[in-house]
């Protein structure tokens, strides 16, 4: 169970107890000190973003583009909870109005959405691991197979090899790579702190 876990067990909208990215940072002691690893931000919206990097940056992290050694890369992937940002503004208002209270109570601020991004990037509890997914600073849990996803569980489906495999197939066949020259290409790609 991860230290965060009663901050979450009854929200009380934006700006409530649940963590921020920064205190995410204070909390692992890394503020102002080097991480001694690279992240990368695959992807995030213009609000998230900002928060992670903001956070991020406060201890000195290389950013990158790409990874150059694969047995030495880590993932995971996660679900920043339900943040009000740019990405929901054309979900139509009658929709928003029908969010049960229980969801609207979940909404969190951009810091605190950031913050299980930081966690990830910082915490010592993930660190050597990967092939996770997170959800309020904390691997997510195994939900019913029902079809509904719902608070930050994941499905049976999530971790399905077979299903991993062949998506990796299907992604090198797409950028034109073959599995068997794929570490060539990627040790050629060369690396720079931004």
């Amino acid at each position: 169970m991860s230290r965060y876990t009663t901050a979450h067990t009854n929200p009380k909208e934006t700006g409530d107890v649940r963590p921020t990215a920064l205190q995410i940072i204070r909390d692992n002691e890394m503020g102002g000190k080097p991480v001694g690893s690279f992240t990368v931000i695959t992807g995030a919206s213009p609000s998230l973003g900002i928060e992670t990097a903001r956070a991020l940056a406060t201890t000195r992290a290389s950013l990158i583009l790409t990874a150059r050694d694969l047995t030495r890369t880590h993932t995971t992937s996660l679900h920043p909870g339900v943040i009000d940002t740019s990405l929901a503004k054309h979900v139509p208002q009658e929709v928003k109005e029908s969010m049960d209270k229980e969801l609207a109570l979940a909404k969190k601020s951009f810091e605190q959405g950031a913050a299980t991004t930081v966690w990830a990037a910082v915490s010592k509890e993930l660190e050597g691991r990967g092939g996770v997914y997170l959800n309020d600073r904390a691997e997510a849990e195994r939900g019913e197979d029902d079809g509904v996803v719902s608070k930050g569980s994941y499905l049976s489906h999530t971790y399905d090899s077979e299903e991993e495999a062949r998506l990796w197939r299907d992604s090198l066949k797409l950028v034109g790579l073959l599995e068997e020259n794929l570490m060539d290409s990627v040790a050629g790609i060369s690396l720079r702190k931004i």
